[in-house]
């Protein structure tokens, strides 16, 4: 009788512990992560930094058909896009939450240029305009092979002096264009008169450089960039923006 008794009280308690253990309260994670950039190009990394608490486990979605289970994951983006990165936390009892971010994946624009320096003379030491009063300067860029470009006027039609060095501003929309990894031609004109006739204008000088491989400063925050190139005396910068 008291081994029955000893018997019956042993499954009520397992049965009360089972009980209790099932219906305990659930443990809901907090679900929170930072990533170190918020714009990059493609095949550039991004490092995720998990900061949730009350999990024991993650899934992340990078919006690119990629998935990790690793805690803190490093992930290359291939392709151009917006994409929306959404952590899922996981805790001991099996709740789950969610936080989402984006990253944009983009390439770069030219938006702006700055001219730093110019020389004022030919290189045979002549002025580039014959009253010596300074070249009414065009710019334009384009892809090296390409036939044909529209050079813009950076000055308004008016001559360049020492003294209105640097200066520069904001591309109009219609010249600003993506610049692709290949080398590009960086192209300054001094346009004479008549200033609607090209073919009575002067090529100063004409760089080839690649927009893409070419050392660059970047914020990674805001998507904005640039780089600076100089040679025969000119200067410049060239402001660009990483977007679809």
């Amino acid at each position: 009788m008291k081994n029955l008794l000893k018997l019956l009280f042993l499954t009520l308690f397992v049965t009360l512990y089972s009980c209790n253990k099932d219906d305990g309260p659930s443990i809901i994670p907090t679900t929170l992560f930072t990533q170190d950039r918020q714009f990059i190009e493609a095949d550039e990394q991004i490092t995720f930094t998990n900061n949730s608490t009350d999990a024991v486990s993650y899934t992340w979605d990078f919006g690119d058909t990629k998935t990790s289970n690793e805690e803190n994951p490093v992930h290359t983006y291939t392709t151009t896009g917006d994409f929306v990165v959404t952590l899922t936390a996981t805790s001991e009892t099996g709740d789950q939450s969610t936080s989402t971010r984006s990253v944009t994946v983009g390439e770069r624009w030219v938006v702006a240029l700055g001219v730093e320096s110019i020389p004022f003379e030919d290189q045979n030491g002549d002025p580039w305009d014959a009253d010596n009063s300074g070249p009414d300067l065009l710019f334009g860029f384009t892809q090296a092979d390409a036939e044909t470009f529209s050079p813009y006027n950076i000055t308004d039609g008016l001559d360049v002096q020492a003294s209105d060095l640097p200066f520069g501003g904001t591309l109009p929309p219609a010249n600003q264009e993506i610049l692709t990894d290949e080398d590009w031609a960086f192209i300054f004109i001094d346009n004479d008169e008549p200033l609607d006739d090209l073919n009575q204008s002067t090529v100063m000088a004409s760089f080839l450089i690649n927009p893409v491989t070419v050392a660059s400063e970047k914020d990674y925050s805001d998507g904005t960039g640039t780089f600076v190139f100089e040679s025969l005396g000119f200067s410049f910068i060239i402001a660009f923006e990483i977007r679809n």
